[in-house]
């Protein structure tokens, strides 16, 4: 993956036309910014103080269905993502499963709300990880949700998580 489009596509095939892309690897091969060069402010309720008027809503990577390859983000950075919704896997990867493996991988500049849904999960980077491994990754996103089940990396984690760190914000409205 090397563009906004290649990675929306991937985004698409999993949710919208239900492949899970078990057993396949899927790579950046550059870094993504999906809002441009927009760097995320908020006020002290977790609210947006400079959102774009033509910003592009991000829906997260198994949303709809559960994937679970491989996601190796080969060093690159993913920035600028922009989800605000009340729905139940509120992060860049909805949920995954003890197949799926999420490595390598910079978050940075982007912005993940959840806004009241009941049993959700909100993190950064995976909202509810089902035994998947994730490994190397950073992320300095703003979290914000209401009543959530939260982490800055991973709203519920019941796999392995290695070496990832979190230097974002994260703040609970409820």
């Amino acid at each position: 993956i090397d563009t906004v489009s290649e990675f929306l596509g991937f985004d698409r095939v999993v949710d919208t036309y239900k492949e899970s892309l078990q057993g396949h690897i899927v790579q950046l091969g550059a870094d993504i910014k999906l809002n441009g060069d927009w760097v995320p402010e908020i006020d002290a309720n977790g609210n947006l103080t400079n959102k774009p008027s033509a910003v592009q809503t991000f829906q997260p990577i198994g949303d709809s269905n559960w994937f679970r390859g491989t996601f190796d983000g080969k060093g690159h950075t993913i920035s600028g993502i922009y989800v605000d919704r009340n729905a139940g896997y509120t992060a860049l990867f909805g949920r995954i499963e003890k197949e799926t493996t999420v490595k390598n991988l910079v978050v940075k500049n982007s912005y993940i709300r959840q806004s009241g849904a009941d049993n959700a999960w909100i993190g950064s980077i995976i909202g509810f990880s089902y035994g998947g491994t994730v490994s190397n990754v950073y992320s300095n996103a703003i979290v914000v949700a209401n009543g959530a089940q939260m982490g800055g990396m991973i709203g519920r984690a019941e796999g392995t998580v290695s070496q990832c760190w979190f230097d974002g914000i994260m703040k609970c409205t409820n």
